[in-house]
């Protein structure tokens, strides 16, 4: 497998999604995920999310 199959794509996404906040999941959790999660469970996703522009503010000011 590689990292634009459609179940790494599908992934991605969905983390994405819930780190945001965005309720695309009717079983996620009510609050967005914290950015600490992200990076313990999928350090590829924290990265992308700081390589894009894409953190939180409150997560872009306490990271430098």
């Amino acid at each position: 497998m590689g990292l634009n199959s459609p179940t790494f794509c599908a992934s991605r996404a969905r983390y994405h999604d819930l780190y945001l906040g965005l309720k695309t999941d009717p079983d996620g959790p009510d609050e967005p995920l914290p950015l600490a999660w992200i990076r313990r469970h999928c350090p590829f996703m924290a990265h992308e999310l700081r390589r894009q522009g894409r953190l939180c503010p409150a997560d872009r000011e306490s990271s430098g």
